[in-house]
């Protein structure tokens, strides 16, 4: 959340072959913020545990990408996009998903939310 540079993939159990959509983005999707927005602070709430968080930091994501069974894809990203959606045939099966940001400071992390729908 705070522009931690990093990078994985995710092991998928593909249950039916057709049509996905796959949606990439930075923030969960519940708090609408676009992919190269950063996050304001959350101030502490008296009387509990809730203690002030850091601010995310802005991340100037340039290109995004994804890599399954075989297929890569990778396009420009609008930055005030909340994600970055790619379509693809799959089939069923096991299949590792990588994904990447490419920032225009040279570096390279991956997505940190994907959500996969068949369509």
């Amino acid at each position: 959340m705070y522009g931690y540079l990093d990078n994985g993939y995710w092991m998928l159990k593909i249950a039916e072959s057709g049509k996905y959509k796959l949606q990439l983005r930075r923030w969960p999707e519940e708090v609408n913020l676009p992919l190269n927005a950063g996050l304001p602070e959350r101030p502490a709430i008296p009387g509990t545990s809730v203690k002030k968080s850091r601010s995310g930091k802005v991340l100037n994501i340039a290109e995004a990408g994804i890599s399954i069974q075989n297929i890569e894809l990778s396009r420009k990203v609008d930055p005030n996009a909340e994600f970055i959606e790619f379509r693809v045939e799959l089939s069923s099966g096991e299949a590792d998903l990588s994904t990447w940001f490419h920032l225009d400071s040279g570096e390279t992390i991956g997505a940190y939310y994907v959500s996969i729908e068949k369509i």
